[in-house]
């Protein structure tokens, strides 16, 4: 198998980063799209559930629905496993070896305990930061976006793998959150450009809110989110490949 693009180095400008995660993402999309539908789904299964029980969210009021916390955790879970198969395959494919998807769920189904326990020890560390001064959360944030790949490629226990994605960040952090920002303010002018277009065109062409209505908004409303999911997992390998050429 061909390689699919050089992973920029680590003096790669802003610029370079967003053409190498487009020219990967291109290359992948429909080979990860799949995964990344299934995988934000797996995110709205719990919402979908309090939906049918007619519970609605307020301020001061969460759900006490047992059965609501466990979807919660099964589709944190599988949404963390399923995007991991996707960094597996983009990173098979950019470095042009071979792709099987039964060794890369295999992979991926080992990581997880340790990929969910950084992810939690990331959101409490970005938490106390953004509360603190605000500033070191956005830092920190900025940082553990390389933490999927770090966990992946990498042997590091939950600690010392935030702080391995702070060393590995911090040598050229503004190109990373330069990169990450227009990244994702161009992924939100675009999912809006489409939602618009695709709303005016089910608008001509059905009448009323009914059931297919709301199936068609749900499957495009899947396939954004999937397709914008696998530019950023695209992005987020790029980072790390050039965060950790010179490291």
């Amino acid at each position: 198998m061909s390689q699919i693009m050089p992973l920029p180095p680590r003096s790669a400008g802003v610029s370079d980063l967003l053409e190498a995660a487009a020219q990967l993402f291109r290359a992948t999309l429909f080979k990860c799209l799949p995964q990344t539908m299934v995988a934000m789904l797996c995110l709205t299964v719990p919402a979908m559930y309090l939906e049918a029980k007619g519970f609605k969210f307020t301020a001061n009021k969460w759900p006490d629905d047992p059965q609501f916390w466990w979807l919660y955790a099964a589709g944190f879970l599988a949404n963390l496993f399923l995007l991991s198969t996707v960094l597996l395959r983009q990173r098979s494919l950019a470095t042009g070896r071979a792709t099987d998807l039964g060794s890369e769920m295999r992979f991926a189904l080992r990581k997880l305990p340790l990929l969910a326990m950084c992810w939690i020890l990331s959101v409490a560390a970005i938490m106390l930061g953004t509360f603190a001064f605000v500033l070191p959360g956005i830092y920190l944030a900025v940082c553990l976006s390389l933490m999927h790949c770090v966990v992946l490629f990498e042997s590091n226990p939950p600690p010392q793998a935030l702080v391995r994605c702070v060393k590995l960040a911090h040598p050229f952090w503004w190109r990373c959150c330069a990169a990450l920002v227009i990244g994702l303010l161009v992924t939100v002018v675009c999912i809006l450009a489409a939602s618009a277009v695709l709303a005016l065109i089910v608008g001509m062409t059905t009448t009323g809110v009914g059931p297919e209505v709301r199936a068609i908004e749900t499957a495009l409303g899947l396939g954004f989110e999937g397709t914008a999911t696998v530019f950023f997992m695209s992005l987020s390998l790029v980072l790390y490949s050039a965060a950790s050429s010179s490291a």
